[in-house]
């Protein structure tokens, strides 16, 4: 399965759920978002070469055809990831840039912290920050890097939006997000 066939499917899947809970609009437009973008940062090129024994298709996978976990372990060490590498930080770093620069949907501050908070926390990591610097992650030169895991912009994103959501509706929102993605890859997506 492609990287983009899957963020469409789960940003779809997001949003169907959501209306049929009955969210608020500008909440079903944030889980469909955070859908869309949940992944992005798999397409990073030592991502995609942890995911194939050979070289990497010319279009970003979603997720591995490899299974047996010794090939799986020689591939992630091959790939120049660091140890305990999370794609979401990435993904959560390609968000909030884009989410600054081109989607004129989102149209405060508290909606894009949230989108980028759902988008980071969509596999259960990165609620108190996350283990890579921006040097690690994508190299010092990326502004929106250094300033969301080195000055402390994510921490600060993750405590406005426990205060304008709430705990329990970030978890609920995230818990939606995941069940999204969770049945579109048990569908083969």
């Amino acid at each position: 399965m492609l990287l983009h066939q899957h963020a469409d499917a789960v940003a779809e899947r997001a949003e169907t759920v959501g209306d049929r809970l009955g969210l608020p609009v500008e909440l079903v437009a944030a889980l469909r978002l955070a859908g869309l973008h949940h992944d992005d940062g798999k397409a990073d090129k030592r991502f995609q070469q942890s995911l194939c024994d050979g070289e990497p298709p010319p279009d970003p996978l979603a997720k591995s055809g490899v299974r047996d976990l010794r090939t799986i372990r020689r591939l992630r060490q091959k790939s120049g990831l660091p140890t305990g590498w999370r794609h979401e930080q990435l993904s959560a770093v390609l968000a909030w840039s884009r989410l600054h620069a081109q989607d004129s949907t989102v149209q405060d501050d508290e909606h894009r912290e949230l989108i980028a908070r759902l988008v980071g926390t969509s596999h259960g990591h990165g609620r108190h920050g996350f283990p890579h610097t921006a040097g690690q992650l994508v190299g010092d030169t990326d502004d929106t890097a250094v300033d969301l895991f080195d000055e402390g912009r994510w921490d600060e994103l993750i405590e406005h939006t426990h205060r304008r959501w709430g705990v329990w509706g970030c978890a609920y929102l995230e818990a939606l997000l995941r069940a999204a993605d969770g049945q579109v890859s048990a569908e083969g997506s």
